[in-house]
């Protein structure tokens, strides 16, 4: 009588071990654009409450932007912008900010004067070589470009 074993080989459990990584890096593949739309929609959601928030700055500061996007000021809009980038870094910590640091793609940026603002933030797959943001302004614009305000600039491009 021939002795026979119960339960599986080494070499079937490696086989189906296999199979179920095989799987899960299919599925995890396409859950990668998934969760970037998610943070992007984050992003735009905090940028469309700066943007109301800048309207309410507008309105109690006698009709004038300036000092909108001031980091010290408690009732700009640098707070919304610093969560929309918080959305695109992933981060829960608060960012720092530099404001002599040159603008590149994955960083934010927002410009003010008397008559006008704008704010920009990257959205996620932005790059320095390419880079894709998220734009509001005093004109009531909220879109997304392809350029990083440069220069004070206070009107999306």
């Amino acid at each position: 009588m021939a002795f026979r074993k119960n339960g599986f080989t080494l070499l079937e459990l490696l086989i189906v071990i296999a199979i179920i990584g095989l799987l899960a890096a299919v599925v995890l593949s396409f859950l990668g654009p998934s969760r970037d739309r998610g943070a992007n929609s984050g992003i735009k959601k905090n940028m469309m409450e700066a943007r109301s928030q800048a309207e309410m700055f507008y309105v109690n500061q006698n009709k004038s932007y300036e000092d909108v996007c001031l980091q010290t000021n408690p009732d700009g809009i640098w707070r919304q912008v610093q969560a929309a980038k918080k959305d695109y870094a992933g981060n829960p910590k608060a960012l720092a900010y530099d404001d002599a640091t040159p603008s590149t793609g994955t960083t934010e940026e927002c410009h003010d004067s008397v008559t006008g603002y704008a704010a920009w933030v990257p959205l996620r797959g932005s790059t320095n070589a390419s880079p894709i943001g998220w734009c509001i302004d005093s004109q009531n614009t909220s879109k997304m470009v392809n350029l990083v305000l440069t220069g004070g600039a206070t009107q999306c491009p």
